[in-house]
């Protein structure tokens, strides 16, 4: 059922419409074959059918529906079909056009969206264009020929009007504009280079938005070129159409098909929590959100660890990570486990997804649906699975009255015991004390879930001083509690210290550990240039006590020097973490674009 509300007259208009209708039936046959035999499609899916019959009567499109609901082909095809009536063939010496541009946040997403658009482009003789690398510009200027549509992100397509002024010429024929996950448009660099593009695009296009959740600041944005707006809210199982000009209020879309939960644990029992759930579905195909890739990588061992070989764990932030191999995996595996944050998990296109369990919250309340979306694509069902410490409970509600997401508090995990809780624990714990590499690993992990937790945007319900930090790394199997200023007042009282000397603990690689002892070696000899505050108070009543022997008068020709602070450097992936922290702040103070910073990332 279709529902059309018009502004002027606060009249609603209802229009059906069946499976009985062929939507083909107004594409050229071109379009037709590659819906029907290169991608084996018989119908469209709600948010298809919607989006390709308002595209079709000159409408522009505000859509949102949920993540895997078809919003790829939904502008694809219609936009194709725009292309092939308006866009005339060129001659050999006329001057390129853009005739289609879209947008999209990652590089990823430029090379997924490529991939899907180049045999009908190439059937339909278009050139396609993706910029997701920087190149030179006599490498661009030969990409850019005849009838082109071009797939980038803002900011890569921004810095090549730049380099290129000549592009400003090639847009006067653009067609149709169309901005993917516009929801993900709201840092501030994306704005920046999506307001410089908009600037010189005509304003007699097509236009067509697309989200999984409201994107109310990009529609601000963008407003400018909406002629004739239509409003489309589409579920797994209805459409909804508005007219943008009542400024109704949209719901979050989250396929109908998914069963939403969460599970509240004590903050001890949440890595546990998580090896049990995985347990619990060892016949799915699941895909484990997390705050970092320090934590992907630290939980692809504990995982490994607590269930053995009994399944596959893909790993999207290893050194040797490759995404259509990982993609390949996933989909050929019976019941693989994908470890991803939200930044790796973006631009892949998994089939199948039986269960997505988020271990840490998203860093924004409205990238909860496109984790979710995972799961439960295209009408199959699906489950997804929140894991909440009693501390973090208000969030369910928090995403029920902001994101307009139901959440139903589930049971699985209510047979766990303490007495498991420390098995596990005992066996991480037993791991990070004879390797080094683990012990790290685990405290990488532990301090970018802090930091990460202090950058989300749900502050209001979520504080970090609120959490269980203890029993959290108790949870983690830490053998030591790491400085973090920021939670340097939190009560870790709770915190159960291993009794071991950290520094005797070795590298199970021998180069490193090598490379270790020779400085530990250097070291040996030295005065030691901290001081505990037992050593500092003993140091102060030695000298009390010998300048009283020597008539109450310190003796001046001992005077010990006052030690100098020095940081001390961190090895491996603690490294790579105060790097990457480097680069975000540059990123915030608009040092650093989007892209550079994702170069930067991948140099790590």
């Amino acid at each position: 059922m279709t529902k059309v509300v018009k502004s002027k007259k606060k009249t609603s208009i209802k229009a059906k419409t069946t499976e009985k209708e062929d939507p083909m039936s107004q594409f050229a046959p071109e379009i037709g074959k590659f819906f029907k035999t290169t991608l084996g499609f018989k119908t469209f899916t709600p948010v298809q059918q919607c989006a390709v019959k308002y595209f079709s009567t000159n409408y522009d499109c505000i859509v949102q529906a949920p993540t895997g609901s078809g919003k790829t082909l939904a502008y694809v095809l219609p936009l194709m079909q725009i292309l092939k009536n308006k866009c005339e063939p060129l001659k050999e010496d006329d001057k390129p056009k853009i005739c289609a541009l879209v947008l999209v946040p990652t590089r990823d997403l430029v090379k997924q969206v490529a991939s899907v658009m180049k045999p009908i482009a190439a059937a339909l003789k278009f050139q396609l264009v993706a910029f997701f690398a920087s190149s030179n510009k006599q490498a661009e200027e030969k990409k850019i020929k005849g009838n082109c549509i071009i797939v980038s992100t803002p900011g890569r397509f921004a810095n090549l009007i730049e380099k290129m002024p000549e592009i400003k010429n090639y847009v006067k024929s653009l067609e149709m504009l169309v901005i993917d996950e516009a929801d993900r448009f709201i840092d501030v660099d994306l704005k920046t280079a999506t307001t410089s593009i908009l600037s010189i695009l005509p304003k007699q296009r097509r236009t067509g938005l697309f989200s999984a959740t409201q994107a109310k600041e990009m529609e601000d944005l963008i407003k400018f070129g909406l002629r004739n707006p239509v409003r489309l809210e589409v579920t797994g199982d209805s459409d909804t159409l508005v007219d943008a000009k009542t400024n109704s209020e949209g719901k979050t879309a989250a396929p109908s098909t998914l069963e939403n939960s969460f599970v509240v644990l004590p903050a001890a029992y949440k890595v546990h929590g998580l090896v049990e759930a995985l347990k619990k579905n060892m016949d799915k195909k699941v895909l484990v959100f997390f705050s970092s890739r320090f934590s992907v990588i630290y939980f692809e061992r504990v995982i490994k660890l607590m269930i053995g070989d009994q399944r596959k764990i893909i790993n999207t932030h290893g050194k040797k990570f490759n995404r259509t191999k990982a993609i390949e995996e996933f989909s050929k595996s019976k019941n693989p486990i994908m470890l991803a944050t939200d930044v790796a998990g973006r631009g892949l296109d998994l089939e199948n997804v039986d269960i997505v369990i988020q271990f840490d919250l998203p860093k924004y309340s409205s990238w909860f649906v496109h984790r979710i979306g995972r799961a439960g694509r295209i009408g199959k069902a699906g489950a997804s699975i929140l894991l909440l410490t009693a501390e973090e409970e208000a969030y369910a509600e928090f995403l029920e009255n902001h994101e307009n997401i139901k959440l139903t508090k589930s049971d699985l995990l209510d047979d766990i015991n303490e007495r498991d809780v420390e098995k596990t624990r005992n066996k991480i714990v037993k791991l990070a004390s004879t390797e080094r590499e683990f012990l790290e690993l685990g405290t990488n992990a532990f301090v970018a879930m802090i930091n990460a937790y202090l950058s989300h945007d749900c502050q209001i319900v979520c504080k970090v001083w609120d959490l269980d930090i203890g029993n959290l790394a108790n949870a983690f199997g830490l053998v030591r509690m790491p400085k973090i200023s920021e939670i340097k007042k939190v009560d870790i009282s709770n915190f159960q210290r291993v009794d071991i000397e950290t520094s005797s603990i070795p590298y199970k690689d021998k180069e490193n550990e090598a490379a270790r002892q020779e400085k530990l070696a250097g070291q040996e000899g030295r005065r030691p240039r901290f001081q505990t505050k037992g050593k500092r108070r003993k140091h102060r009543s030695d000298k009390e006590s010998a300048a009283a022997n020597f008539g109450g008068q310190e003796n001046d020709g001992d005077e010990i020097e006052k030690a100098k602070p020095q940081k001390r450097k961190k090895m491996n992936e603690w490294e790579e973490l105060q790097t990457e922290q480097r680069l975000l702040k540059k990123f915030k103070k608009g040092k650093l674009s989007k892209d550079q910073l994702n170069d930067a990332m991948d140099e790590i």
